[in-house]
């Protein structure tokens, strides 16, 4: 949530920057960032000395955790689902997170400051609505869940391909994939909070985290190869199916054998693992 506070807020600043000059977008970004590292600087207290030894040992720590990650993902069917469902959601949100004023445009004309206000209008959704849908989301199957905010995900993004019928279109495919991405995010962290093995719950995550970088890859470079092989409306039809691929993988994992004596945590006190 305290990121889509961001989403709302920089739309708004950048677009408010680049009335002044383009460079000036640039400039904000930095005084931005050099603005977070100093408050991270002062507010964060360190927590222990760092030496030679100490960083020796975190190098080697990290690199157990990533072939860590990667032995897990051969090893455990659950996880592997989970991370194929993952990245196939990663890399269709990429198409409209990376691509989606090309291939807006390629349905229907639109504006640069429209297209961001869609941005901004996800993220609203997202701080307003968060809260209400995890607690709704505690009275129903973890299976189901997934299933279901998937295909809302990869149903609001084939939505925009009616971006010829006017902006209120948009505006609920917007509307429709805040909501999958709201419903999924906290109960893929339950769905771990509950299955990684005792101790292994950072090489979980760690294996998880690799879905938005899956998406990062090849989402931006698939969004544009697809659109002219094909239509840019086809690019976001597509994501439907590829949705509810990623949401059986996902039900599947929830339904492979568990401990029936762990009851599944509040999704409300763990966080979100998919891309905003």
């Amino acid at each position: 949530m305290v990121a889509s506070i961001g989403g709302v807020i920089g739309p708004i600043l950048g677009a408010a920057a680049v009335t002044f000059s383009l460079s000036g977008v640039f400039a904000a970004a930095g005084v931005l960032l050099v603005g977070a590292a100093l408050t991270v600087l002062l507010a964060v207290p360190p927590d222990r000395a760092i030496g030679p030894e100490t960083a020796e040992q975190d190098t080697g720590e990290n690199a157990s955790e990533v072939y860590g990650a990667i032995t897990r993902i051969l090893r455990d069917r659950r996880l592997a689902l989970l991370v194929l469902g993952g990245s196939l959601l990663s890399v269709t949100f990429t198409w409209w997170e990376a691509d989606g004023l090309v291939l807006l445009n390629g349905v229907h004309p639109l504006g640069t400051t429209a297209y961001a206000a869609l941005f901004a209008l996800d993220a609203l959704a997202i701080i307003v609505f968060q809260l209400p849908v995890t607690r709704w989301t505690r009275r129903h199957d973890t299976g189901r869940l997934l299933f279901l905010g998937a295909a809302l995900q990869g149903a609001g993004l084939a939505g925009f391909a009616a971006a010829g019928l006017g902006y209120p279109a948009l505006v609920a495919a917007v509307l429709v994939t805040s909501l999958g991405m709201m419903i999924s995010g906290p109960t893929v962290s339950a769905f771990v909070t509950r299955h990684a093995p005792p101790g292994r719950s950072a090489t979980y995550q760690a294996a998880l985290s690799t879905t938005q970088d899956i998406g990062t890859a090849i989402g931006p470079t698939s969004g544009l190869a697809l659109a002219r092989i094909t239509t840019p409306a086809l690019v976001w039809v597509s994501a439907l199916p590829l949705g509810l691929i990623a949401g059986l993988a996902t039900a599947r994992a929830a339904r492979a054998a568990r401990p029936p004596s762990r009851p599944d945590p509040d999704p409300a006190t763990a966080g979100s693992v998919h891309p905003s």
